[in-house]
């Protein structure tokens, strides 16, 4: 289920004739096509939300409606169901801190409507776990990557920002002076962890787990490695920081290794071997 007002349809092509999939175009709020797909399912992954900062300070009426109201309808709409629910929340919740890995146990200080959206998302997991027994499991996404992510547009992230810049000749932008640090997570690996995730929700209903890989790099960093990675060294733009913007970003997995085990996480160098080749592919001149 998605709306398509950020995805594309083009990016199920290569799953097109799979018989295990069902593609349906339509908003998570519309709470009668939401019943229908509910129906027969054994788990619901829920991942529909503004997911840009930048743009939740800008329209923070449509976060709230987008992240915080569609999820409340969601949860009702599986009040009477006995099925895992997997969601995303956020590293953004955690706001600025200083320098050090970001545990769960600490107190939510989000800097944007966004990071607050998931704050308010975690709490609203957790009290359906309580007053309805739901298997809720929440995920706090660091900067996932891989190929597919839209390059365009001022709210898009900064590795397919990268790729698409250096595949086509142009100068890459860094907001600020770089040094601002991420924790960034192969999709494939976090596709793994939330199906491992899903046959121990009931045992980790209500709870928030860390998705990252635990290292973090600078933007400077990153760029000098996905430059190297693709053969194309240009000259970056620099632009004034964004505001909602975290300095550093680095994830504590120690509660996510308990529950499901170390996880297998994939180099970055060959991770972003194949998500640069995939730009190449699609964006080359």
């Amino acid at each position: 289920l998605d709306n398509l007002e950020t995805g594309k349809r083009e990016n199920l092509e290569h799953l097109r004739g799979d018989p295990r999939l069902t593609f349906v175009e339509g908003d998570v709020s519309d709470k009668d096509i939401l019943k229908g797909l509910l129906e027969g399912r054994d788990a619901v992954f829920h991942f529909a939300a503004m997911v840009s900062v930048p743009l939740s300070v800008e329209m923070p009426e449509k976060c709230h409606r987008n992240n915080i109201t569609a999820f409340s309808d969601l949860i009702i709409a599986m009040k009477d169901m006995d099925i895992p629910l997997i969601y995303a929340s956020s590293a953004a919740v955690y706001g600025n801190r200083d320098e050090g890995l970001r545990h769960e146990d600490e107190i939510p200080l989000p800097m944007s409507p966004y990071g607050a959206s998931k704050a308010i998302n975690e709490i609203q997991a957790a009290c359906a776990a309580k007053v309805w027994g739901l298997d809720p499991v929440g995920f706090r996404f660091f900067n996932v990557y891989g190929p597919r992510q839209d390059p365009f547009g001022p709210y898009a992230s900064v590795i397919p920002r990268f790729c698409h810049a250096l595949s086509t000749g142009r100068r890459p932008v860094i907001f600020g002076d770089g040094n601002q640090t991420r924790d960034f997570v192969y999709v494939r690996d976090l596709t793994s962890i939330l199906l491992k995730m899903c046959e121990k929700a009931h045992m980790n209903r209500g709870r928030v787990f860390n998705l990252a890989t635990g290292t973090s790099m600078s933007v400077n960093e990153l760029l000098i490695l996905i430059s190297g990675i693709m053969g194309s060294f240009v000259t970056e733009e620099r632009l004034p920081e964004r505001a909602g913007d975290i300095k550093m970003s680095s994830a504590d997995i120690t509660l996510l290794t308990e529950a499901i085990g170390r996880p297998a996480f994939t180099d970055i160098g060959p991770a972003l071997s194949v998500t640069a080749q995939w730009y190449r592919d699609n964006y080359r001149n």
